[in-house]
């Protein structure tokens, strides 16, 4: 080492690099929660034909937060980064008329579809939609239930040995449990594994 670098910086390489390398290591470590969802979609024109440079802008309902779009040459556009709430969607293009999305809820760490279609202009026409719930989300693979309190609360939970909360996991789509899953000696409160 020392016929590479002087006598006073033989010291200070490990000083500096050492530092660097943990930085580099643990900066990957470190999962954050999402708090933002998402919007994405597809713009049509009356015939399924695709809409490419359209302009979305989103404006949150409470806050009057707004952000805009372009759809790409597929049609196709999202909208991320936005904070959780109900938007009103306005979508503009030339030769057709301004479309109105109202009530597209996002949630955290959610990714939501509203497609739209756009009609052919008349003169100064706008075109209002009220966003349906999406019953089957298609953009992400990933899972979750929500277990409402009335639900706990209303459900039948029966266990073994009376009523145990975690046989709600057996309503979640998806869950299958084979019989109940604990060890009766080392958990006498039987909760499922």
């Amino acid at each position: 080492m020392s016929k590479w670098f002087p006598s006073p910086f033989r010291f200070l390489l490990p000083a500096v690099l050492v530092p660097a390398v943990l930085l580099v290591v643990l900066s990957g470590v470190s999962n954050a929660q999402v708090l933002y969802g998402s919007i994405t979609g597809n713009v049509s024109d009356p015939s399924g034909g695709a809409v490419p440079g359209a302009t979305l802008e989103a404006t949150e309902v409470n806050t009057g937060t707004t952000k805009k779009t372009t759809t790409n040459a597929s049609a196709v556009y999202s909208l991320s980064d936005l904070q959780p709430g109900t938007y009103k969607i306005t979508i503009t293009s030339p030769a057709f008329a301004t479309t109105v999305l109202q009530g597209v809820t996002v949630t955290a760490n959610q990714v939501r579809r509203a497609d739209a279609s756009l009609q052919v202009a008349q003169v100064s026409q706008t075109v209002e939609v009220s966003a349906a719930e999406v019953t089957l989300q298609t953009d992400r693979a990933d899972v979750n239930t929500t277990i409402s309190s009335r639900q706990v609360n209303n459900l039948p939970l029966q266990g073994s040995n009376g009523r145990n909360f975690q046989s709600l996991m057996t309503i979640v789509p998806g869950t299958s449990m084979q019989g109940e899953q604990n060890s009766q000696a080392a958990n006498p409160q039987r909760s499922i594994s």
